[in-house]
């Protein structure tokens, strides 16, 4: 699945936001999601869930405040090092407890 947010005419395209992602694990009140950001704009995977009612757990700026930590982890980062100009590549595996969300 995808959201897309912005002008959505052909002129200003470039001022879409456009994020994918995929379901991993569906709990009772929640969903655990894979993102990718398929564009990188300020706050824009919480913008995009709140846009469709689906805050990111924790986000108080952009809705959610039933837990005190926000829920959200890059668990992937590649960019080019600005002086060596070799690819860096960050990988991490969230430590959440999960179970929290079966309740």
């Amino acid at each position: 699945s995808s959201i897309t947010a912005g002008n959505s005419s052909s002129d200003t395209n470039k001022n879409n936001a456009i994020t994918k992602y995929e379901v991993v694990k569906e709990f009772k009140d929640y969903t655990l999601i894979n993102a990718k950001l398929i564009t990188g704009k300020t706050h824009q995977l919480r913008v995009h869930f709140s846009s469709i009612n689906h805050p990111i757990v924790g986000d108080k700026l952009y809705g959610d405040d039933s837990f005190d930590y926000l829920y959200l982890h890059s668990t992937y980062l590649e960019f080019i090092h600005p002086i060596k100009k070799e690819r860096i590549e960050i990988s991490s595996i969230p430590s959440w407890d999960l179970s929290l969300f079966d309740q």
